[in-house]
């Protein structure tokens, strides 16, 4: 059984729609807060990974993503995909 929520660490009381009432919530909501936290981390790792082995430039990745030839393949993909408009 968890116990109160007055006991967490940064806990201040506010909890203005009542989510933590239940015990068995509050421990689903943690669970979830922690598989958050994770991908998180993995996610702020991989960014690291790519700065550090060289291969990620940020400065110029929005030059790359207006340069690219994929978002003209996707923009005459979609207007091929949409009806025509009748006016």
């Amino acid at each position: 059984m968890l116990p109160r929520l007055s006991v967490f660490a940064g806990n201040f009381g506010f909890d203005p729609l009542g989510l933590a009432k239940e015990p068995s919530s509050l421990a689903r909501f943690r669970e979830s807060e922690l598989i958050h936290c994770r991908w998180a981390m993995l996610g702020v790792a991989g960014c690291l990974a790519v700065e550090l082995l060289g291969y990620g430039n940020w400065y110029d990745a929005p030059l790359w993503v207006s340069r690219s030839s994929v978002l003209t393949a996707l923009s005459s993909a979609a207007s091929e995909a949409l009806p025509a408009q009748s006016e």
